[in-house]
């Protein structure tokens, strides 16, 4: 989804944030919620299918399923009026697993990934 996932994103974290500062009820925001986690349920789908044998695509996609996941739970909530323990227990998941990405991407992410300086290269020898 790349910049139009961030902007859909940002969109959903002002209206929720917003509701949660009372400028607005759970139920007001739970269309956006709904079509944004919708859209990033159905894209990174489309994305698996078109990248079939592509060994490295789930990796990629799996951030932002946990993104639909939470922004469709989080409409849901609001619409049926739940208390959201559940959905405290599925956060709780989602940080887990976004930990887990960030350690695995230190390592592979050009602005974090950490390259030995010619120092370092020539003590290992």
């Amino acid at each position: 989804m790349g910049d139009v996932g961030l902007l859909l994103i940002g969109a959903v974290l002002l209206v929720n944030g917003l509701g949660l500062l009372g400028h607005g009820t759970g139920r007001s925001g739970a269309p956006l919620n709904l079509l944004v986690g919708g859209a990033q349920l159905v894209l990174p789908t489309l994305g698996l299918v078109l990248e079939h044998g592509d060994p490295t695509a789930p990796a990629r996609y799996a951030p932002v399923y946990l993104f639909g996941f939470t922004y469709v739970w989080v409409g849901v909530d609001a619409l049926r009026g739940d208390s959201g323990k559940a959905f405290g227990l599925f956060s709780g998941f989602v940080a887990v697993i976004a930990v887990v990405q960030g350690v695995l991407s230190l390592r592979t992410d050009p602005a974090f990934a950490h390259r030995p300086s010619d120092g370092e290269k020539a003590r290992r020898r």
